[in-house]
């Protein structure tokens, strides 16, 4: 058996740049958060077969050495950076750079003082090896957002990585004259050996970029459910999110608060648009304030906002209704240099035994909101059962 150890690295790099021109221009139309990661990515899969394919050539040019063990870990190096950068933390840390500067300057000492052996990559191959071990460790760490299956062929991908230079850098470190280093050191086995490590990762691209695209996916997904505005639930998402609320247990207590911005058309008449979505802001801010983590605030429409109060009697239901109307006429809101009061008028409704549709919920608390408007606004109102 015999694999020519050149070819199959210039055969690796011409891959490999190939597959790297294609994620930067993919990258190009991708948003900053991953279009970031994954210029980082398409370097290093370039950097790991040019610096193989340099090794190759070092074997009739020593000084060549130098650079390719250089390249080779510094594309390690920015494969755990674009993963660290996907994960939304920023891999500006100097000791990214430790690695590579160290290996320059160790290749550069060897090739001086053993200009005999400046091929020997054992210790190379351990440092590459705790790389890739380190960027399967965050590609299989859980994360803020959910990663997926596809996390797994990274992690996996850069698992065997490790395990293979590991095995690579304990056999050229077995004495001279053995049967494995005489094996390790076969031109066919380096390039099983070597090539493997350096294309492994290279085949880990497909999940990393299928991670990418679940994060565009959640992305999405995030603006469809957000409020642009106001940073609350759009409508769909609290519908959405409230039907499934109340199909968990539909035997608790629920309730429903309908709040509308009094004179809201006036404050956008005489002080403009501008002044209106600061004053639907500052609305939003102080009722997420007054609420609790798993409760549900939505902005319906307009200068009118939505809150589901799961496993909530009406009384303490009513209780919060009032604190909110008491923050929102505590606002300080200026406008041309005016001070312009904010009021709001609010309805609540509570889930009736039996009752699952969010729907009809919201419409008796709107309902008891309207109440509140025909009765001089700035107040709370209770709808009655049924």
């Amino acid at each position: 058996m015999f694999l020519d150890p050149f070819a199959s690295a210039l055969i690796a790099l011409l891959a490999s740049a190939a597959m790297s021109a294609g994620l930067y221009a993919a990258a190009a139309r991708q948003p900053a958060e991953l279009a970031g990661p994954q210029r980082l990515w398409a370097r290093a899969i370039l950097l790991a077969p040019l610096g193989w394919l340099l090794l190759e050539w070092a074997v009739e040019h020593p000084g060549l050495a130098v650079p390719g063990k250089t390249l080779i870990v510094a594309s390690f190096v920015e494969y755990l950076r674009a993963l660290v950068a996907s994960r939304g933390r920023m891999p500006d840390s100097p000791w990214f750079a430790a690695p590579v500067l160290l290996v320059a300057v160790a290749s550069a000492i060897m090739l001086f003082t053993s200009p005999g052996q400046p091929m020997r990559t054992g210790l190379l191959s351990f440092l590459c090896a705790g790389i890739a071990a380190s960027t399967a460790v965050v590609a299989l760490r859980p994360g803020p957002r959910r990663a997926g299956g596809n996390a797994g062929i990274v992690g996996a991908a850069f698992s065997l990585c490790a395990l293979v230079l590991v095995a690579r850098g304990v056999l050229l470190f077995t004495p001279e004259g053995s049967a494995a280093r005489a094996w390790v050191e076969e031109p066919w086995v380096e390039t099983l050996l070597l090539g493997g490590a350096m294309l492994a990762p290279a085949v880990a691209s497909l999940g990393f970029v299928l991670m990418g695209s679940e994060r565009l996916l959640e992305r999405l997904q995030d603006i469809a459910d957000t409020d642009g505005l106001t940073g609350l639930l759009s409508r769909n998402a609290f519908l959405h999110q409230s039907r499934l609320c109340i199909a968990r247990d539909p035997a608790q207590h629920c309730a429903l608060m309908v709040l509308d911005l009094d004179h809201f058309k006036r404050i956008n008449d005489e002080h403009g648009h501008d002044a209106g979505d600061q004053a639907l802001r500052l609305v939003a801010s102080a009722m997420r304030d007054e609420l609790r983590p798993r409760d549900l605030a939505g902005r319906h429409g307009g200068e009118e906002f939505t809150v589901l109060l799961p496993d909530t009697p009406l009384a303490v239901a009513e209780a919060s209704a009032r604190r909110i109307h008491a923050a929102v006429a505590r606002i300080g809101f200026l406008a041309d240099g005016a001070a312009v009061p904010l009021r709001v008028s609010i309805g609540v409704a509570a889930l009736q035994p039996g009752e699952t549709d969010i729907d009809r919920l919201i419409r008796r608390a709107d309902q008891a909101m309207y109440v509140a408007k025909r009765a001089g606004r700035n107040q709370v109102r209770i709808a009655p059962p049924g």
